[in-house]
């Protein structure tokens, strides 16, 4: 690809970068209305017909909508628009852009709105060019992600039917295939609280909390038995302990999260109902009793190999990049939402997942504008070719 051809593109996809990191979407609260209505003037101004969809108060999607001039595959660019908060570990400015030894730096960059600047720099490049030719490009930003996807369920209720999706979270610029599901759970030990000078009065329920650990160990052996080819086995994290507020009571119960990795083909109800076998086989016979609750859960994604959307990005990651190996993501991610919806997705972005949620996150500014060549060749692949109606085809027959 000759990159001087594509150099105003580039710098497009940097200007857009720089200002959409300067939009605090941290969610919570998201506030993601102020990125969609700027976004979405946008791609007013470049032909897109652009609608901005109420998600929640404060919170939008935006979908933009490009008609080609035949019929054809139905295919939608997607990502959120939402970030995490920004730790205390940062050392540069969140919310500023900043170019330091070939990476930028800025909260969102990798996670995710460099996926977003990319797509539509490439769709910009495409409508100058007029290579939009057959079926439909959509574009879908939506909002809250990161935590309970409210935006997307929105934008499915109404988006219409779609053929492919492609969600531009980072992979390095490799077609991810398939994603883990989770879900998280709250596992109280309730005991008996007490004055730290009389224990013997008291049922510590953090003296249990080795229960706990050992039966999620156990867990986890079990679960390295069950393995898929791209995503290995699920797995249970203990991610949060909470007991006590004095330093001279003992407190009466002790509360722990437990984060459950999925794998395509578990249930979010399996995983619990297994958790809850094992803590009570654990807690038979002790003065301290249990309860598990689950508060939140996404399933996992998996897209065929053999479709065409996967297809045709590795063939664009071979032809551009020298590698069309599929790989899983190893976060959770809204494929599974596109995937239940009917539309064969597969997940192609710049950056490294290793960046994402970190502090002074970045990525190499190398992989924006490669980003904008990858998105620009897909969708041309897919709805650059104009469809020859029958009776002109076989009128070039005869």
């Amino acid at each position: 690809m000759n990159a001087l051809f594509h150099e105003s593109y580039f710098a497009y996809a940097y200007d857009l970068l720089t200002r959409m990191v300067a939009v605090n979407t941290t969610n919570p609260p998201g506030n993601e209305r102020e990125l969609s209505e700027f976004l979405g003037a946008e791609l007013s101004s470049i032909g897109a017909e652009v609608s901005i969809q109420d998600a929640a108060e404060g919170r939008a999607n935006l979908i933009a909508r490009i008609k080609g001039g035949s019929d054809g595959p139905v295919l939608v660019l997607t990502g959120h628009l939402d970030t995490v908060a920004a730790n205390s570990g940062w050392t540069k400015e969140p919310f500023q852009v900043t170019r330091s030894d070939g990476r930028l730096f800025g909260l969102g960059v990798t996670d995710m709105k460099g996926g977003i600047a990319a797509q539509i720099a490439a769709v910009r490049k495409l409508l100058d060019t007029g290579e939009i030719n057959r079926g439909e490009l959509v574009l879908c930003y939506v909002a809250d992600e990161e935590s309970r996807s409210i935006g997307l369920k929105k934008a499915l209720e109404t988006l219409g039917h779609a053929d492919y999706a492609v969600i531009g979270e980072p992979t390095e610029l490799r077609p991810a295939v398939c994603h883990k599901g989770v879900v998280r759970m709250k596992v109280t030990i309730t005991g008996k609280g007490g004055h730290a000078a009389r224990p013997d009065h008291a049922v510590n329920p953090i003296a249990d909390i080795p229960t706990v650990v050992n039966a999620v160990a156990e867990i986890n052996r079990r679960l390295e038995g069950k393995r898929h080819p791209l995503l290995g086995c699920g797995t249970a994290v203990i991610t949060v302990v909470r007991a006590g507020d004095k330093g001279n009571q003992i407190p009466s119960a002790c509360e722990m999260k437990i984060d459950r990795r999925l794998l395509p083909g578990e249930t979010a109800e399996q995983a619990c109902a297994e958790i809850a076998e094992q803590l009570t086989t654990a807690f038979a016979g002790k003065h301290t009793t249990f309860s598990l609750v689950p508060y939140l859960s996404t399933g996992s994604g998996s897209v065929p190999e053999e479709s065409e959307i996967v297809q045709t990005v590795s063939e664009v990651c071979q032809r551009l990049f020298g590698h069309q190996t599929c790989v899983a993501f190893d976060g959770c991610c809204e494929q599974t939402f596109w995937e239940a919806a009917g539309v064969d997705t597969v997940i192609f972005g710049p950056g490294s997942l290793n960046q994402a949620h970190a502090a002074d996150e970045s990525m190499e500014e190398s992989q924006l504008y490669d980003a904008v060549g990858g998105y620009y060749e897909i969708v041309r692949e897919l709805l650059g070719k104009e469809t020859v109606p029958a009776a002109k085809a076989s009128s070039i027959l005869t």
